[in-house]
């Protein structure tokens, strides 16, 4: 029972049940058949192997602790990403870090993992475009200041909004910025 969801595929169903301890991720480990993919060195030594294998085990493993955020609710990873030389195509289309303070991040986060929804960000880019309790992206309520702040990551660059007193003002300034940069997807609102 194969679930497409758009251009994702839920990664268990395609690797047919095959793990390695809790993770579904054993046909990409071995990658070329001999155990090493890039470089020549064992794929698990890669840099990004671990991110990739984070990915791969919040979007299909109930029994993760985050399952309920990723997979729970429908994320799932890109066919190009899973399977036989998945990895390299993961290193490939996301490139290097930028520096060990970068982690990917989905731009959209009620859309799955694959090339045109991820890219590499700070903690603070990705806490401006972050779900959050009142379920508006890029809207969050600083405790500290006691103000509700408003941003926004475009073209990898984040754009600070403002603080409001209102959460209806930031939640404003954050559309009147998706619409001035032409960004199309709907805020979640459960």
């Amino acid at each position: 029972m194969s679930k497409i969801m758009g251009s994702y595929i839920k990664v268990q169903d395609r690797l047919k049940q095959v793990k390695i301890g809790n993770t579904y991720f054993a046909e990409n480990r071995l990658c070329n058949g001999r155990g090493h993919g890039l470089n020549g060195e064992p794929v698990s030594y890669h840099p990004l192997y671990d991110t990739w294998r984070k990915i791969i085990y919040r979007t299909t493993n109930e029994k993760s602790k985050v399952f309920y955020r990723y997979g729970g609710r429908g994320i799932g990873v890109c066919e190009s990403w899973v399977g036989k030389g998945g990895f390299e195509i993961f290193v490939k289309d996301m490139g290097e870090k930028p520096s060990e303070k970068h982690s990917i991040e989905r731009i959209d986060n009620n859309a799955g993992y694959c090339p045109e929804n991820c890219v590499w960000a700070s903690n603070h880019q990705q806490n401006a475009n972050k779900r959050n309790s009142n379920s508006i992206i890029g809207v969050f309520f600083n405790k500290k200041r006691g103000l509700w702040e408003s941003k926004i990551k475009y073209c990898n660059k984040c754009y600070y909004l403002g603080s409001f007193i209102l959460k209806d003002d930031a939640i404003l300034a954050r559309k009147e910025a998706e619409s001035r940069f032409g960004i199309t997807y709907q805020n979640a609102k459960k």
